[in-house]
């Protein structure tokens, strides 16, 4: 659980903060922050792993208000269930048994593209994903 908020919210926060304020000296810059669509509710089993996935996603905001001013844009990415080896290593089986919440790698990265050219803060890829976001 340590080494887990050590990655997720210590790493991401001083990486962020170093690479984010090289960016605005040079006045220009993105940083895509991968949360996770858990970072909106509270879940059993995954307690430890939801907290620090909220995290990114408060920090992000933010982090690009504070670097926006700046020219620097910085959005948290919110995938939820992603046919990746992720679950496997986490020691589950992807939800749902790969129902229709489950995106592939190449949808994820499409919608954080769109999501960077949009200028968002947030994005959640896929439209169910969307809906149980908000």
């Amino acid at each position: 659980s340590l080494e887990m908020v050590q990655l997720n919210v210590t790493t991401l926060t001083d990486l962020s903060l170093r690479l984010g304020a090289r960016m605005a000296q040079r006045g220009r810059g993105a940083i895509v922050n991968v949360a996770s669509l858990v970072a909106f509710v509270p879940t059993p089993t995954y307690a430890v792993y939801a907290a620090t996935k909220a995290f990114v996603v408060s920090f992000s905001a933010a982090l690009g208000r504070e670097l926006g001013r700046r020219g620097v844009h910085v959005m948290a990415l919110c995938p939820g269930p992603t046919k990746t080896e992720f679950f496997h290593v986490a020691g589950g089986d992807l939800p749902l048994g790969g129902g229709a919440l489950v995106e592939t790698a190449e949808s994820v990265v499409r919608a954080a593209l769109r999501g960077l050219d949009r200028r968002r803060r947030v994005t959640v890829p896929g439209l169910l994903n969307k809906m149980l976001a908000y």
